[in-house]
């Protein structure tokens, strides 16, 4: 009997990580992914569903061929990714309570160091985007932060794992389709210089 109580605790354990998002609220997720004791780097950035976007290897993020992904800041002594450009767009990155984690091929999990999101500010400001790109990206980032209220909100009532991927695919269609705003809102701008 005890081995059927820890099959289902392993099953029900094994859903709940599938329920939670990698970085709710986020466009992408970044891994510093050291293998000890080897100094082996590799740093990764994926979507919210896991699929890698991005990819590098170095033993410094800010050096060599990392720097064409991965911005660094320095505080103290102390180096760290702030920031990944995907796609020729800056995106801020942070560390969040709810992120979460990759399981990668080979089966190990791999859990997120930070969480990146679009700076459309910054983008704008440095000419990267038109304005009718950056109200787009805004108006995707607001959406962004009422999916985290949301997400939080059915963490904490204890929501079933049932309704928390349910809601994770609404939220996951409803990025999906702001995404395709920015980027119709990026072709009008290509049409209209053209």
């Amino acid at each position: 009997m005890p081995t059927m109580h820890f099959t289902i605790l392993f099953f029900l354990f094994a859903l709940i990580r599938l329920s939670r998002a990698v970085c709710p609220s986020f466009n992408y997720a970044f891994f510093n992914m050291q293998q000890e004791p080897f100094d082996v780097y590799t740093f990764m950035v994926t979507d919210d569903a896991c699929h890698e976007v991005a990819f590098c290897g170095d033993a410094n993020p800010c050096d060599g061929e990392c720097r064409e992904i991965l911005h660094c800041a320095h505080t103290g002594s102390e180096t760290h990714v702030d920031g990944i450009t995907i796609d020729g767009l800056r995106y801020l990155c942070r560390d969040d309570p709810n992120k979460g984690s990759c399981k990668l091929e080979g089966g190990y999990w791999v859990t997120v160091e930070s969480c990146c999101r679009n700076d459309g500010k910054r983008n704008f400001e440095e000419g990267r985007i038109s304005e009718r790109e950056y109200i787009a990206i805004e108006e995707t980032n607001a959406m962004l932060d009422i999916h985290l209220r949301e997400y939080e909100d059915a963490l904490a009532n204890g929501t079933s794992i049932v309704d928390m991927e349910a809601l994770r695919e609404v939220q996951k269609r409803e990025l999906k389709f702001a995404e395709m705003k920015q980027l119709k809102a990026r072709q009008l701008d290509v049409i209209l210089a053209s």
